[in-house]
């Protein structure tokens, strides 16, 4: 809009502004839609440029080396021992797998290095219990060293007692199919930094690995919903935060970083905006007192509902090519192509990595 002014110079003036404006017009047609998209993008309760980015690092967890010690009891029976190596047989070389025979004599020191411990013993209150289990499970308490504990007879209250741990930190043998459940969800939990590398390697371990990640999400969902008091504060942290559950659970799974991923995004952004809708009509005559915890509770439902969809979606979803085309591959060539991670990037840090790992061993 321009200002028409009587002087014969205004005129002059105003003319010139009008030629200018329209020929600018013209030339920037282009930026104003750019322009407008990025209003739009800015408008959404979730930058994509995050979500790439965390994506990314995901696909970093994802390659993180491992390393696991099995410590086995010498009268552990053979059916335990069978289902413990063929379970921890990793899908990967990026993760390794040192299996000990316990004795009397053995120390821990020389075993620190490990990401996580394993001690599978035939029956704790027992005289012929290798006398290194008791001594290595204490000190790998007092390093803070995770370690499990799988014992083939007695209770788990029993174990724990024994050996003076939580009986969290304890998993019974008394079948495969029990041994091996209450395992996968101790190292959901105790390694929860390298769940994405876990499900990578030790399928057994998706199923808890995938529980884990919906109920911490939608906790922290519930504290963020108790915490932001000002409407709508909390839906970006909240969305970003559904988001980055889905995008865990799709690696957690086996599944690659395709335009699935963009439009299951897109179904949290539509759940968030209505749980945000059901909210407000729920609780629009109430005071702050009644409000709060109808908000915490949708904000844990919603997210935990999330998460079981997402599982079912993942576990029965239907082959679309057109969604299954490869994010890096259509930013190749893009300056968003700089935010995920290349094939040859990806191999050359695997390798060094466990060169890395070979020659601490």
């Amino acid at each position: 809009m321009t200002l028409l002014f009587s002087s014969s110079s205004g005129k002059k003036s105003s003319i010139a502004t009008i030629l200018d404006t329209g020929a600018g017009q013209k030339r920037g047609g282009l930026l104003g839609t750019v322009m407008a998209a990025q209003r739009q993008l800015r408008s959404l309760p979730v930058q994509p440029l995050s979500v790439l980015k965390q994506a990314k690092s995901y696909l970093g967890m994802r390659d993180e080396a491992l390393k696991i010690g099995l410590f086995i009891d010498p009268h552990v029976s053979d059916d335990c021992i069978n289902a413990l190596v063929t379970h921890f047989k990793p899908s990967s070389p990026k993760a390794r797998i040192f299996v000990h025979i316990l004795s009397d004599d053995m120390a821990l020191g020389d075993h620190v290095s490990y990401n996580a411990i394993v001690f599978a013993v035939s029956n704790p209150s027992s005289p012929d219990s290798p006398l290194s289990a008791a001594t290595m499970i204490k000190q790998a308490k007092s390093l803070e060293l995770p370690s499990l504990v799988i014992a083939e007879k007695g209770l788990r209250r029993e174990a724990a007692e024994a050996y003076g741990i939580s009986i969290l930190d304890v998993a019974s043998a008394r079948s495969s199919e029990l041994m091996m459940a209450q395992t996968a969800s101790w190292f959901a939990e105790a390694l929860s930094e390298y769940r994405m590398a876990l499900a990578a390697d030790f399928t057994f371990m998706r199923p808890a690995l995938s529980y884990a990640t919906i109920n911490a999400t939608a906790r922290q969902n519930a504290i963020i919903a108790a915490v932001f008091f000002m409407p709508g504060a909390d839906l970006p942290a909240m969305t970003f935060n559904q988001i980055k559950m889905v995008l865990q659970l799709a690696l957690i799974h086996g599944e690659e970083l395709t335009l699935r991923r963009i439009a299951e995004a897109a179904v949290v952004v539509l759940s968030a905006y209505l749980s945000r809708i059901v909210v407000r009509f729920t609780t629009k005559d109430m005071t702050l007192f009644l409000r709060l915890p109808i908000k915490i509770a949708v904000a844990y439902t919603s997210t935990l509902a999330l998460g079981k969809g997402m599982e079912a979606w993942l576990h029965q979803a239907p082959s679309i090519p057109a969604l299954d085309k490869s994010i890096p591959e259509l930013l190749e060539n893009t300056p968003l192509a700089k935010l995920l991670p290349t094939p040859e990037l990806e191999s050359a840090e695997l390798a060094s990595k466990v060169e890395t790992q070979a020659s601490k061993v």
